[in-house]
């Protein structure tokens, strides 16, 4: 798959989060019952969700399982109620790209991240996050729509840059 890959300045955004490990092949399973467990929050406390659900991934590994925070976006602080947090995602720069299609399918937007930041000099910053525009029970896995963010910084390369000597007289 051909990615186009752009870099955005994300705002600070609130969230209803839940914090969760899971072993990499019960992701799916744990983030449908995070999901269902912020969207019944947020419904009891009539809070509206602002944009896509969301989940931003830590301590990734592929034996020991990955540490994700799954969000949902909000306009207010939301209370804690059983392992719902109110929480903010910071403000960041991130590298980000659409992904089309099942979601076993991510690590190719990944390394299409990758290559971006080694060609244009940025290094990562934080925690990827994937935004999820659609995904079940409304869409088969060949029209899932996940907008993929890697925080990143650009570092200057330093072989391009000319040092100029002041001309000896």
């Amino acid at each position: 798959m051909k990615y186009q890959v752009d870099v955005q300045r994300l705002p600070a955004q609130r969230v209803a989060a839940i914090r969760t490990h899971a072993h990499v092949d019960g992701i799916p399973r744990t983030m449908a019952r995070a999901f269902e467990e912020l969207y019944e929050h947020l419904a009891a406390s009539e809070i509206a969700p602002t944009g896509p659900p969301t989940a931003v991934y830590s301590e990734v590994d592929e034996d020991q399982g990955v540490t994700v925070e799954i969000c949902v976006p909000v306009a207010q602080n939301v209370g804690a109620r059983g392992r719902v947090i109110a929480d903010e995602l910071a403000a960041e720069t991130v590298v980000t790209t659409l992904h089309r299609g099942p979601y076993e399918g991510l690590p190719e937007a990944y390394e299409a991240l990758s290559m971006y930041m080694q060609e244009h000099h940025f290094v990562p910053s934080g925690w990827m996050r994937e935004q999820y525009l659609n995904g079940p029970p409304d869409a088969s896995p060949e029209d899932f729509e996940t907008i993929v963010q890697w925080p990143a910084v650009i570092v200057p390369n330093n072989a391009q840059k000319l040092v100029q000597h002041p001309a000896e007289i």
